[in-house]
């Protein structure tokens, strides 16, 4: 009678550890992936971005065309380009950044359902829009809303996917 009672609380105790560590190890799934789901919602975002910000350039580019013979791959010649374009064409331009930032705010979060990937999404597309102002000279006003907007469309484009309240 007194092994049994010595026997119970060693094998409770040792059932108890293997649970505990079956946790942890669950735990540590959920968190491998939290980490591929961030991963993969950064990368989703980013594409969406890209390819909008193609297509605002691209609708852009055909709705004010360049000039017969001005070669775009060429940073002094697209400086001349960006400089004599009319304001709807740079406006077209800048809301490719904002709405490319925007969509891929939306799909970093139905992905991730986490503000971080969003949030990387945004400081990229706000990144590639600093790096274009740096590279060719805009217009201020285009310069400035270029570099502040981004973020904040890809954290309200996160807001519309979650569908209520603040993003968390």
């Amino acid at each position: 009678m007194e092994v049994r009672s010595l026997v119970g609380p060693v094998s409770m105790r040792r059932g108890l550890r293997q649970a505990h560590a079956g946790a942890k190890l669950r735990h540590r799934h959920v968190k491998g992936s939290a980490m591929l789901r961030s991963i993969l919602a950064v990368t989703t975002g980013l594409a969406t971005a890209v390819v909008t910000i193609w297509l605002f350039e691209f609708a852009s580019m055909h709705a004010f065309p360049p000039p017969p013979g001005v070669n775009v791959g060429d940073p002094q010649q697209l400086a001349a380009l960006v400089a004599g374009m009319p304001a709807m064409a740079l406006v077209l331009v800048l809301a490719g950044w904002v709405v490319g930032a925007l969509d891929g705010g939306i799909v970093a979060w139905l992905v991730a359902r986490r503000r971080t990937p969003v949030v990387v999404v945004g400081t990229l597309v706000m990144l590639g829009a600093l790096a274009m102002v740096l590279m060719v000279p805009h217009p201020m006003w285009m310069s400035i809303a270029g570099v502040l907007l981004p973020l904040p469309a890809a954290l309200f484009g996160a807001w519309l996917a979650r569908g209520r309240g603040a993003v968390a």
